[in-house]
């Protein structure tokens, strides 16, 4: 049976803490909150004091990045 989400089949998380994402960008955590600051990259409210930030969101922005950069290229 094939999973819903290919990075959930291979042990990876779905939701990252802040210094994860930050990681997985391969940013630091004050670019990412200035990211974040500016409405580029957004966070789900788990409770008052927890916040996360899926991997959907992740690929979402580096996608905008992508395009930015090759407007003339096709969408992937």
């Amino acid at each position: 049976m094939a999973s819903d989400d290919d990075a959930a089949s291979v042990g990876e998380p779905m939701m990252y803490t802040y210094k994860q994402a930050a990681g997985k960008l391969g940013i630091s955590i004050s670019l990412l909150y200035r990211l974040m600051n500016a409405g580029e990259i957004k966070a789900l409210k788990l409770a008052p004091q927890v916040r996360r930030i899926t991997q959907a969101e992740l690929d979402a922005y580096v996608g905008r990045k992508v395009a930015e950069q090759h407007p003339d290229s096709p969408a992937a």
